[in-house]
């Protein structure tokens, strides 16, 4: 079973440290969710979600957006990066179909244990779809807004994440707090890493 391989995983790179324990646990849980419920293309809410519960537990995370290469392949996607490394359990559950990978934490493909082979922050020749263009102009609070179904999605997910991973969220105070936060935009060639 790849989650179980991956869940060991994370816990195996994780610093062992109190911030390295917050990490694992978050993102852990983050992607044991995701992948328990097959939750396909929701990179920008599952990001969001991860860079408050990180910044509610005292890390410094950056919640970023840009496009991802693959091969030759190129997508919009959303991140997270912490002191530099990026941190992606999205990744594993892609809307888009070729494009598979497993989930990255501190830059490292769970999968093969060595660096992803991911590039992220590479501008493609076509750059953004329409809807990367209207995510990243966004603060969380408008793009929490823009899904029709639940204005509260982000806040409620991030509820839900949290609860997953024994960290209590207040959903009022979590919006009043991050509804300002926009993504920091990775986009050129200064930004393209593979950390």
């Amino acid at each position: 079973m790849h989650l179980r391989s991956w869940l060991a995983t994370v816990q195996k790179l994780a610093p062992n440290s109190r911030s390295g324990r917050v990490l694992a646990n978050v993102f852990g849980t983050s992607l044991n969710w995701i992948y328990s419920n097959e939750y396909r293309g929701g990179c920008h809410d599952t990001s969001a979600a991860i860079y408050v519960l990180l910044t509610e537990c005292g890390l410094s995370p950056v919640l970023c957006i840009g496009e991802v290469k693959h091969g030759q392949y190129y997508f919009d996607h959303s991140w997270v990066e912490l002191n530099r490394k990026i941190f992606d359990a999205a990744i594993c559950m892609p809307n888009t179909v070729g494009v598979p990978s497993a989930p990255v934490f501190a830059s490292i493909d769970l999968s093969t244990e060595n660096e992803t082979e991911l590039i992220y922050g590479l501008a493609s020749p076509t750059g953004y779809d329409d809807e990367a263009k209207v995510v990243s102009s966004m603060t969380l609070g408008e793009y929490s807004l823009f899904h029709a179904d639940d204005p509260k999605k982000v806040w409620n997910l991030t509820k839900t994440l949290g609860r997953e991973a024994g960290l209590k969220v207040n959903v009022a105070k979590i919006r009043e707090k991050y509804g300002h936060v926009r993504r920091l935009e990775r986009h050129g060639a200064s930004d393209a890493k593979v950390l």
